[in-house]
Parts: C-alpha cells; structure tokens; sequence
C-alpha cells in the first residue's frame, strides 16, 4: 500500500513522494500512524524500483485504519425449536420465549414469541443480507415479560467456522452464563440450521462513470502526450461494459452510463481505469466495490482513490454514481 503526494498543476499532476506501507503489517496491526519517511522514486513510474532508487525528501503524518468485512454475503437461517428449558416466571409458571438472532453485539432479527411453553416451537425462516468485520453469530433465547425480558440461554457460531463450512445445522446444546466472569453452563437444547451464501445479485446495475482526476502518466511524455483514459467495469475479473477512450488527458469527463443485468452470486464489482495505448494498455489503478455493500445500500456515489491493479501504480480518483434494481 502507498501513499503518494501529488503536485497538481493546470496540465497534470507532478509526482512529489511516497510513503510504502505493509499491507501484511496493516492487516494484523488495523492501524497504522506516521509520521513516517517520504521518499522519491528516482525511476520511471510503472518500472520496478529497488531501495536504492528512491531519495529522502521529508516526512508524511497520516493515520490508515483497516476495518476488514468478515461476513459479506447472505445468511439462511431457520429456527425450528428449543427443548429442556425452563422459565424464570413466578409460580413455576411457563414462559414466552422466542429468539434472538445477533452478529456480535448488533441484533439481526427476532422470532416470533411462543407463549407459555418450555418447549417452544417456531419453524421460522430468515433470509438476511450481510455485511462487517463480525466475529461470532449467537442464537440468543429470552422470555418475554411485561417489565422487562429474561434472558435465558444461547449458542454461538465462530464467523470464521461459518465461511468454512458455509452451513452449521442441527440440534446443538444452550448454555446459559449469566456475566462474563461466570463460566457458561449447558441449559437446554436448540434445533437449527444456518447457511451462508455469496450476495444476491439479481437485477440490473446503471453506473455512470463521471470523472477520472490526478491520473498518473503511463505515456512518454514527449511533446506533451500523457495517459489515454477509459474505465473498464467487470464483475469478477470479467468485463461488461466500458467507456470510450479520453485521449490525452490526466483528468478525463466521461459522463458516460454503462448498465448491464445480474443474474447470479458474485463478490466484487471493479473499475478498472487503463491508458490505451497501440500494443497493450496500461493499468493505471481500480476501485473494488463489493457486492454485499451495493445489494445493501442500492447507491453508491463519490469520489474515490484509486488502488494499484495488476502491478499499476495506482494514484489518482475516479468519481461515479452507482444504482442497484434489484428484481
């Protein structure tokens, strides 16, 4: 990961420094803090450069935080029933359970409410839409009361067992702890079954790629020819529409919409930015937009830094509006 400054200028952008940060060292630390050294690449940009190709030239302070999405992509979940629980009702009288299904700390859905039965039966079906950095699913049980709910059993399901198995089912047993200093304790069973599943992504998507901005030069630059921009959009790796071709341009308008239908499971939506050129085009940087976050929010739009793609050298923005139809 790089960090570069840039010196905008009316014709382009004139390359000042960088910082290079472990990606390796960010995902295990998630934050990274300056101030550290910025250094020059003494080399062509695009070439390979080894420690000695670069020269000090100051300090850069910055923050990078990585905020990982664990769980991106769809849960199917049914709760069927609960046995060899009992309420916490005055009088040994039988509760109202039902169930809470959480990711972390963040509550997903609830069950309907059995009303007074320690062997409550719900047979209900949840289709859930996902997306975060969670560690663990619990099927939490309660009973319901007038003042105030009671907590009364759960089970968990590591998010990391989950992607791995990519479906936990079965009759599987409670255990009730009561702080988190107490030591959990084995109350009654739950039958259950819990799938996840890539994204839904059935409908059609109209993005409108607006403008590219501080694009690097991947041209020679004799007699003031730079970069010859288009953007490629591809759904994993594979291209359905593009724009046309910006030529001579560092901060190209392409104000150009591509649509295209969806029709099954996939990860991530790129833009691809590249230099057209005779022989082969150069990549210039992407945006990874996954498919979790756009079946989520429906529109994404603004402006965005472009990442390396393909040993590019990455820098510059790319500005797009983005709507989901889902069917």
């Amino acid at each position: 990961m790089t960090l570069r400054i840039l010196d905008k200028d009316w014709h382009g952008s004139e390359y000042l420094g960088e910082v290079r940060l472990s990606v390796k060292k960010l995902s295990h630390d998630r934050i990274l803090k300056g101030p550290s050294t910025l250094e020059t690449k003494l080399v062509k940009s695009g070439q390979k450069a080894e420690a000695e190709d670069f020269k000090v030239s100051g300090t850069l302070d910055y923050t990078v935080e990585y905020k990982p999405k664990t769980l991106d992509g769809h849960l199917k979940i049914h709760i069927d029933k609960a046995s060899g629980i009992t309420s916490k009702d005055f009088f040994g009288s039988k509760g109202d359970p039902y169930v809470c299904i959480l990711l972390d700390s963040e509550l997903l859905a609830k069950t309907q409410v059995q009303k007074k039965t320690d062997s409550p039966v719900w047979n209900q079906d949840f289709d859930l839409n996902v997306s975060g950095d969670y560690q663990t699913l619990y099927l939490s049980l309660w009973d319901q009361d007038f003042a105030k709910d009671d907590y009364i059993a759960h089970l968990s399901i590591p998010t990391k067992e989950l992607l791995q198995k990519k479906k936990v089912a079965g009759t599987l047993p409670l255990y009730q702890q009561e702080s988190l200093d107490k030591t959990p304790v084995p109350f009654g069973d739950l039958s259950f079954s819990v799938e996840w599943l890539p994204p839904k992504f059935l409908g059609r998507v109209v993005i409108k790629i607006l403008k590219a901005t501080d694009l690097l030069n991947s041209d020679s630059g004799i007699l003031g020819d730079v970069s010859d921009a288009f953007v490629e959009v591809q759904l994993d790796g594979v291209t359905v529409g593009r724009t046309k071709v910006i030529d001579n341009s560092l901060n190209p308008e392409w104000n150009e919409s591509i649509s295209f239908d969806t029709q099954g499971a996939h990860e991530s939506l790129e833009l691809v930015v590249s230099d057209h050129d005779l022989v082969k085009d150069d990549f210039l940087g992407e945006l990874r937009l996954p498919i979790a976050e756009i079946v989520k929010n429906k529109k994404l739009s603004g402006e965005f830094v472009l990442a390396p793609f393909k040993g590019s050298p990455g820098g510059g923005t790319l500005s797009f509006d983005l709507t989901y139809f889902p069917k």
